[in-house]
């Protein structure tokens, strides 16, 4: 079951086990310069806004329709990154394990395959929270992402595009499974359970994927894809489990449409309720830059289809029409957050 809360995908599986939740979110950020540097993640301002999709099934193309899922808005000058929580259990057990694969417009982030159903490991297609708090791109190197960053489908920029050279889906798939619940019981003991209450509101329809938007681009317009931008540090984690710990059996899938700020406006008769970022403005706030790390967990080594991708400022200027890239430099103030251990010593 898939519900929508405060702005973030929550995902649930009481018929797996009462301790299956976890959640995902959109988080708006700038988009950092694409040049030869490597930057450190940037903090975000807050989830993009998300509504049904079903809520607005008169004013979007029968293809979102047949999808289901979500909208968020996004402007071109915008970049998201993806915050995964996995929510359920009690602290004494841990969190409860999840896989997720993550396309956009139908080409898997980590690898840079087509979507496909099911998990594999070579090479990994999927992530695994907890241990992988959030992912800002594709995974084009081991310990590089190129940032995720909105472009209209139909002018080359985005992943779907220069991969399949075809520009049919757009917007952003997830699909997550849970750990088997024989599994997590075993590996993570039973002490003290908390009572799950769960909620009966806000269900997403997940819809069917097998067809690409349909009507052209005449009164709606032009969908919006992912695309590559600057390059930031950042590593996926390989699976630490075993593939046969993870419930194939059961998955909820959501298909996340992207509207620039008219298509927003001709959906839900408002305006996106925020601007774009600019670099100036985490200056002036005072925002601190991130860097993740785990000495214990290893780093997929990146995929050679994502790494052949031409970024957008690389497109742009071929085309003749550069796209705004000012420099900046790196900032001095990073947080560097590592997951902390406790050390069992003796009584």
């Amino acid at each position: 079951m898939i519900e929508v809360k405060n702005n973030t995908l929550a995902f649930s599986f009481p018929e797996v086990h009462e301790s299956a939740t976890m959640s995902v979110n959109f988080q708006r950020t700038l988009r950092i310069p694409d040049n030869d540097s490597v930057y450190p993640l940037p903090p975000g301002l807050g989830p993009f806004p998300l509504v049904h999709v079903d809520d607005y099934a008169d004013k979007v193309p029968d293809a979102w329709t047949d999808h289901g899922g979500v909208i968020l808005p996004m402007y071109q000058a915008e970049a998201m990154w993806i915050l995964f929580s996995s929510n359920g259990g009690d602290w004494e057990r841990g969190s409860y394990p999840f896989a997720i694969k993550v396309s956009t417009g139908k080409i898997d982030a980590i690898t840079g395959a087509p979507h496909c159903k099911g998990l594999h490991k070579q090479p990994q297609d999927y992530l695994v929270t907890p241990g992988q708090p959030w992912l800002d791109g594709y995974c084009v190197k081991k310990g590089i992402i190129r940032q995720f960053v909105a472009m209209p489908l139909g002018q080359g920029y985005t992943a779907e595009e220069q991969i399949t050279k075809e520009a049919e889906y757009g917007g952003i798939q997830i699909v997550v499974y849970p750990m088997k619940a024989k599994v997590y019981d075993r590996r993570f003991p039973k002490v003290e359970r908390s009572r799950s209450l769960g909620s009966r509101f806000g269900g997403v329809a997940t819809g069917s994927w097998g067809a690409p938007p349909a009507g052209g681009a005449s009164a709606w317009g032009v969908d919006m894809g992912l695309a590559p931008g600057g390059r930031m540090k950042q590593e996926i984690f390989q699976d630490e489990f075993n593939l046969a710990d993870w419930d194939l059996e059961h998955s909820s899938r959501c298909f996340i449409h992207i509207a620039n700020s008219m298509q927003w406006h001709k959906i839900t008769g408002t305006y996106p309720p925020h601007q774009p970022p600019s670099a100036s403005n985490y200056t002036n706030a005072g925002l601190p830059w991130f860097d993740y790390y785990d000495d214990h967990m290893k780093a997929v080594p990146g995929s050679s289809k994502l790494a052949n991708m031409k970024s957008v400022q690389v497109l742009s200027q071929k085309s003749g029409k550069p796209i705004l890239n000012s420099p900046w430099e790196t900032p001095n103030d990073i947080v560097y957050v590592k997951p902390r251990r406790v050390r069992e010593g003796d009584f």
